[in-house]
């Protein structure tokens, strides 16, 4: 079954992360990493956004 555009359920995520069950691939491989780089990007904005209002006395 093809996993592109195709959701997964969450009950295939979780044992998928572990490498189990049809899903692996699509969430290991494809998924997983986007999700990574959405916190990591997601983190540096929320820091550099407080880093900046520090800067400049902007405490709201």
């Amino acid at each position: 079954m093809p996993r592109g555009r195709v959701g997964t359920p969450p009950a295939e995520v979780l044992p998928a992360l572990f490498g189990h069950g049809d899903a692996a691939i699509a969430v290991r491989e494809w998924r997983l990493p986007r999700v990574a780089a959405a916190l990591v990007f997601g983190a540096a904005l929320g820091l550099s956004g407080a880093i900046f209002q520090n800067l400049t006395r902007n405490r709201s």
